[in-house]
Formats: C-alpha cells, structure tokens, sequence
C-alpha cells in the first residue's frame, strides 16, 4: 500500500495534513489540520534571529485558503526552518512536491525543499540535508504560485559522507546535485529523519543581494510505500 501524505496551509492560523491512502483500487484520503498547539510533528527546527514562520490568509493559494509564510530580513544569520519529523527508508520515497510563492525578495528567491536524512541508517555518522532550490531548478516567477517536482529534480547536500557505494559531497548552495533515484541507489541503507521547508538570507547565487524575504509555501508532500 502506498502512502501519500499532502501537506497544506488552511486558513489564517492552520496548517492541514491530507493523508491519501492507495490499496488496489480503493482511495481513501483525510485531511488533518494542524495549529500552534496541534503540530501534528511540525516543528519549527531553526529559526534564528531576523527570521520568522506564521500562518496568513492567501486565497490564491492552491488549498485555499491559506499558507505558510517564511520570513527572512536582510541579516546574515536569519533563517526559518520548518519540518516534519519522518522516520522511514529513503529506499520507499517515491515522490517529493511542493508549491511555494515569492512575495518579495530577490528575483531568484523562493522557499528550499528540506530532506534530513542519516545517509547509512543507524550507523556513525551520516547525518544531512538534501536541499531543493527552485531556482536551480526551473526559472521563479514573482506572486504566482509555482508547483516543483523536488522528487525529479537536483538536490544538493549539506554534508560530505562517504560509505561503500555510499558516496556525497557537499554542495555548499550548489553542484555536485543529486536526484532522489541516484541516492537510493548508492545508499541502500539511508533513513529519512524529517521533511520540510526553509528560508535563510544566504546568497542565493554568486553575488546576489538577498534583501528581505517573504516567502511562502503550501502542499509540501511525499509518497512512500510501507
């Protein structure tokens, strides 16, 4: 049976979780919401001063209607961090999705897609952070909403590790990538430990100016089988 859990902002202060769930034929899907004092394993991970997270009302959100807003001002250390505590085989994601906004920023500017993973499962080390940018990714448009493929798409990682067939470099912001497909195949024995989203005012390509971030997201998801 294959699990499909769908992630979304609804209304002001409430994010809600749809679970989808496919047996043969049969679909059966539910939608959770989730507030300040029901997470439902949503955690703000790393917020640092001159970052921010807060629900807000957007009807033109693609589950009205409602997101989550990632704020970031022009400092360097801000960043805001939220995630999902997940605990599970890399080996059974089969898809990874969401949409995000940019409100204002730099014309590059749009939410990272966050894959915290432990690349040799219960072994020493191996801890670190696929992330997606859309920006490397396909070209980001200002004030509309903007669905990415993060389970096709190129990731880079926050950590060098290196295992066996196992074998990462870190990106730094950018190259080396990896799609998802190609970490499953080198490392077997990887565990997902959270999913999730973040904003941080880091240069987003050589030389950029970040300026103040209003970033937002909805729907983040990922499919698994059991």
């Amino acid at each position: 049976m294959n699990k499909l859990v769908r992630t979304v902002m609804a209304g002001a202060s409430a994010l809600a979780v749809a679970a989808v769930a496919f047996a043969g034929s049969a679909l059966a899907a539910r939608t959770v919401v989730v507030t300040p004092s029901h997470t439902h394993g949503w955690y703000e991970a790393d917020v640092r001063p001159g970052g921010a997270i807060n629900y807000i009302n957007d009807p033109s959100s693609p589950y009205p209607s409602g997101a989550l807003q990632l704020l970031t001002d022009g400092t360097t250390a801000a960043k805001a961090q939220y995630l999902n505590k997940e605990h599970g085989r890399l080996s059974r994601v089969r898809e990874l999705s969401y949409w995000t906004k940019q409100v204002s920023g730099p014309p590059e500017a749009a939410a990272s897609y966050q894959l915290v993973v432990d690349l040799n499962g219960r072994g020493t080390g191996g801890f670190t952070t696929f992330v997606y940018e859309p920006y490397w990714n396909g070209t980001v448009v200002p004030g509309t909403w903007q669905q990415w493929d993060v389970g096709s798409g190129k990731m880079w990682s926050s950590s060098t590790f290196a295992e066996g067939t196992c074998v990462v470099a870190a990106g730094a912001g950018g190259p080396p990538f990896y799609t998802l497909a190609q970490l499953q195949a080198m490392c077997p024995k990887a565990a997902v430990l959270a999913f999730g989203v973040n904003d941080t005012t880091r240069a987003l390509l050589a030389g950029a100016s970040t300026g103040n971030m209003r970033l937002r997201v909805d729907l983040p998801r990922r499919t698994r089988r059991p």
